[in-house]
């Protein structure tokens, strides 16, 4: 009788061959090299932005210090209209640029040019700046350039502009002074005005606000004259208008022969004639 033969068998053993191993990397090393070319294209991209708004800012700059001459004529050690000319200069890596350290990974070629003559009443202005990055190195430069027009227009002219005006308002003020106070006050130039009523009587203003501070008792034009002759008073001017509707009297009390007009309450007035707060006539 024949018995059936056992048949040794032996568990299947699975794994990666070497060419496979070999084919996960090549593709490992494909994908981590795409990652390494991306970073690279950014860390690029960033440089040129960062260099570009540098650039901007050194061109800004200088259209800046061209518009900031601070009179007409040349002058030995001042910024004149008439001593404007093109140039050049160089900010290099790692240099100090007004007062400060500068670094941008590239170094900096700004070069300006002055346009028409001095003698023009404005004058055209263009500004380059050219640097390289990281690829094409000095062989492409980057450049950026920036055209402007300079007025000539003197700068006592332009200040004048700029004196202060009433709050929350935009009317220009007579004089620089608050409007409350007449035309005809002389300025005494440390903040108040004064208005002679008669050769006995004077007020002194606050230019700021508008009100009487002090009252003098004889002629004054000078700060020390004021000091001397005038004490602190507090007062407000009343403007307004007397009718004499059917009479060509004035009201008792109102007399047209003296400047000054005390009535029956201890209270001062002035009369004058009609000012026009223009032109002083």
């Amino acid at each position: 009788m024949n018995r059936p033969m056992n048949r040794l068998t032996t568990p299947l053993r699975r794994g990666f061959s070497l060419i496979e191993a070999m084919i996960a990397m090549l593709i490992t090393s494909f994908g981590l090299l795409a990652i390494a070319g991306i970073g690279l294209k950014l860390a690029f991209n960033e440089d040129v932005a960062r260099q570009r708004g540098e650039a901007t800012r050194l061109a800004q700059e200088k259209l800046e210090e061209l518009r900031s001459f601070s009179q007409l004529t040349a002058a030995a050690g001042v910024v004149s209209w008439d001593g404007l000319v093109g140039a050049n200069d160089d900010i290099t890596e790692g240099s100090t640029h007004n007062g400060e350290a500068y670094h941008a990974n590239t170094s900096f070629e700004r070069r300006w040019e002055l346009l028409d003559s001095s003698s023009d009443a404005y004058r055209r202005v263009r500004v380059t700046v050219a640097w390289a990055d990281r690829v094409n190195g000095d062989a492409i430069k980057q450049t950026l350039s920036f055209n402007s027009i300079i007025s000539k227009t003197d700068p006592f002219d332009s200040g004048a502009l700029a004196f202060p005006l009433p709050g929350n308002t935009t009317l220009k003020r007579p004089k620089n002074r608050n409007l409350n106070i007449p035309m005809p006050a002389l300025d005494l130039g440390n903040g108040q005005s004064v208005v002679q009523v008669s050769n006995t009587f004077a007020v002194v203003f606050d230019n700021a606000s508008g009100y009487v501070v002090l009252t003098c008792n004889q002629v004054v034009t000078t700060v020390a004259e004021v000091q001397a002759y005038c004490t602190e008073s507090n007062a407000y001017i009343i403007a307004g208008y007397i009718s004499l509707s059917g009479t060509s009297s004035f009201p008792t009390g109102l007399l047209m022969s003296t400047a000054q007009i005390s009535g029956s309450t201890g209270v001062t007035c002035s009369l004058g004639n009609a000012v026009d707060q223009n032109d002083n006539s």
